[in-house]
């Protein structure tokens, strides 16, 4: 057993990785077994990854238990809690058998994801053409299983840190990640179910992504003039929706029934009236298209 006479750090925020990639190797309908995802933008950078997943398919909900440890490393913590996580992603101070094992098997499934990275063409865009080579290669959540004291109480369900993910290395590279108050994910009077948590983030995740875009000073380099200066370019602004279709394909919801699609918009109300609460939206709509539920919008 570990002996460590420590206090965990604070983590106040959520940290959320912002670049295709990261979406990519999250996303449950693409291939199951090793992927090859190739992003390209107007200027043709190209960031070619290959993984496997050896203990299974990653989704929405893999993503956020992934953006939660990070944030405890980020925070400087050497060791993360299957309890500080449901605790930081909204879950409550109750977590039961049943939902200690579905954080406890999506740790076991980030642990055992190989990934290798190749980010050079990146490195070369963002250092001015600097053709060195740039490849990260490690396990998705490097960490391990550890029997922890802390303090003379022992603490299960407990890893360690044993390196920095390849991911978070890649989004500090192109400096695309955010970060979000827990406090967006402590919904009052919502059953914490992993499906809940699931449309938690993603609404989060996205109104990130789409609020970050609409900043000023969101710019980044096109290349450079002719006298080698560099020219910035005006990042694109996302538009301010969020499709159900979207929705309901990365929260695997596609196939559910007009009930439980009903279900899910009423959740989905639940938290956005959370979010305008808390100052991260100010109005929202639920529209329609041929008389179906099509998107939300956002002021």
């Amino acid at each position: 057993m570990t002996k460590e006479n420590i206090q965990f750090n604070p983590t106040d925020d959520l940290v959320i990785l912002l670049d295709k990639v990261f979406k990519n190797v999250f996303n449950p309908t693409r291939s199951k077994k090793i992927r090859h995802v190739f992003e390209n933008s107007a200027q043709t950078v190209k960031t070619v990854v290959t993984f496997e997943t050896l203990k299974g398919v990653l989704g929405e909900f893999d993503k956020l238990i992934f953006c939660a440890a990070l944030s405890e490393q980020l925070a400087g913590n050497k060791f993360f809690t299957l309890r500080r996580l449901w605790q930081k992603i909204g879950g409550g101070h109750t977590l039961t058998a049943a939902m200690k094992k579905t954080v406890s098997d999506s740790v076991e499934r980030l642990a055992c994801t190989r990934v290798t990275i190749d980010a050079s063409e990146v490195n070369a865009k963002n250092h001015y053409n600097n053709n060195e080579k740039v490849i990260f290669r490690n396990y998705l959540l490097p960490c391990k299983s550890v029997e922890l004291e802390i303090n003379g109480q022992i603490f299960e369900g407990t890893y360690q840190f044993l390196d920095t993910s390849p991911l978070l290395e890649v989004a500090e590279l192109k400096k695309q990640f955010t970060k979000q108050p827990f406090e967006l994910l402590n919904i009052p009077k919502l059953h914490n179910s992993e499906l809940v948590m699931k449309l938690k983030f993603f609404l989060l995740e996205r109104l990130a992504a789409i609020i970050g875009s609409h900043k000023k000073h969101k710019a980044h380099i096109a290349g450079k003039s002719e006298g080698g200066k560099p020219i910035y370019k005006r990042a694109k602004q996302l538009q301010k929706i969020i499709t159900f279709e979207s929705i309901f394909e990365q929260c695997e919801l596609k196939d559910a029934d007009n009930g439980k699609k009903r279900d899910v918009r009423n959740v989905i109300k639940k938290i956005l009236n959370h979010f305008k609460d808390k100052n991260l939206i100010t109005e929202w709509t639920f529209e329609k298209k041929n008389g179906e539920y099509y998107s939300i919008h956002f002021e």
